[in-house]
């Protein structure tokens, strides 16, 4: 594309000439702001995030944290090739998850202790 001002060459994405700056085209300006905006939230990154919330209450034996822990990496692997959004949703839900699992880890660990004692 070439700026209409000074007549140069420029990058199709630019929204401003480098060379004289000044703007390019008013619909690339609206092009880029919508793109931003056309970003889809991931489903299983929240999906995950919820996952690994509920594994907190129900502590079935780390059931729930892991489908949360799954959903959430398969999540960011979505997220990273498709572009889309919930990158927070899907760390929260891993770091969680992971949180989840260690307790219940450590919450049978303790279980068997009490019950070798008696």
């Amino acid at each position: 594309m070439f700026c209409k001002t000074c007549g140069k060459e420029v990058n199709d994405r630019a929204i401003i000439c480098p060379n004289c700056g000044c703007a390019l085209d008013n619909t690339t300006i609206q092009e880029s702001v919508s793109e931003k905006k056309k970003k889809k939230l991931n489903v299983l990154s929240l999906v995950g995030f919820i996952l690994s919330l509920a594994s907190l209450l129900l502590a079935l034996w780390g059931t729930v944290a892991i489908a949360g822990l799954v959903c959430s990496v398969i999540g960011i692997v979505q997220i990273k090739n498709n572009e889309q959004k919930g990158m927070g949703f899907a760390i929260a839900g891993i770091c969680v998850s992971v949180g989840s699992l260690i307790y219940t880890v450590y919450t049978l660990i303790v279980l068997l202790s009490v019950l070798s004692a008696l």
